[in-house]
């Protein structure tokens, strides 16, 4: 009988016939072989204990409405973890999709990334494509509730 592992082609030696139900001709092509079945299952495993340890509560955080963990940047969590964009993410708690959704803290040190690897220089490219006040070009959209009660506030 050949050895269950697919990369292997070797025959198993069988030690009796009674009771020696051997698949694999040895360890290391056994190993390899649940390492393959149960490369899906392990991550899994591995993901889930990851989001119980590092997701919980800390001032500063903010919960994911979807799964109820902790996050600095809520959005990016439920991009890599929901697959949902940061737009409809914000759609689906009510919140502006304009603003940002990331903490004081992460957003000081985004700040000083910027400046410290010169691409605030890129502003400057998209000078001319700036949107301006009154602007001909700025289309109508459907604002959030977010969006909506801070323009009344604003303008009142």
């Amino acid at each position: 009988m050949k050895c269950l592992s697919p990369t292997c082609q070797n025959e198993i030696v069988r030690l009796s016939s009674k009771g020696n139900n051997k698949k694999f001709c040895s360890v290391e092509c056994r190993d390899q072989r649940y390492k393959i079945v149960n490369a899906a299952r392990i991550k899994q495993r591995t993901d889930d204990n990851n989001h119980k340890k590092y997701n919980q509560y800390e001032e500063g955080k903010e919960q994911c409405v979807i799964c109820e963990g902790w996050f600095w940047a809520v959005c990016h969590h439920a991009a890599q973890r929901h697959k949902v964009n940061h737009k409809d993410y914000k759609r689906l708690i009510g919140a502006d999709v304009s603003k940002s959704r990331i903490t004081p803290l992460l957003k000081q040190i985004k700040k000083e990334y910027v400046f410290a690897n010169h691409t605030v220089e890129n502003l400057k490219a998209g000078a001319p494509t700036r949107y301006i006040h009154g602007d001909k070009r700025a289309g109508n959209y459907k604002r959030s509730p977010e969006t909506i009660a801070r323009l009344k506030k604003q303008f009142s």
